[in-house]
């Protein structure tokens, strides 16, 4: 149950990294877009407004505005939470199981 335990907090994680770096990639592509749109129609005032909106929003979203930090794990872990990482072992015990 312990490896189980340690399995799922890595889970848990990776999950939140994969999210910010989907989220960073995302205000990426926001910004790269801005610079193209901008540098494809300089003079537009309305590429201008809305690159300039586009960019506000990017700062918003960006998972980088602050300082990266672990997600917090849950100090109790349902044993349904477990199941995944215990090998086709029943968190439930043997004689619940399906091993």
């Amino acid at each position: 149950m312990e490896r189980a335990k340690e399995r799922y907090a890595e889970a848990v994680r990776a999950k939140a990294a994969k999210e910010a770096a989907g989220s960073w990639r995302e205000v990426q592509e926001i910004r790269a877009y801005c610079d193209a749109a901008e540098g494809a129609y300089p003079d537009d005032a309305e590429t201008v407004r809305w690159t300039e909106w586009a960019r506000r929003y990017a700062d918003q979203i960006d998972p980088l505005r602050e300082a990266p930090r672990s997600p917090e794990l849950p100090e109790e872990v349902r044993l349904d939470q477990l199941e995944p990482f215990l090998d086709g072992w029943s968190p439930y015990g043997p004689e619940t199981g399906t091993c």
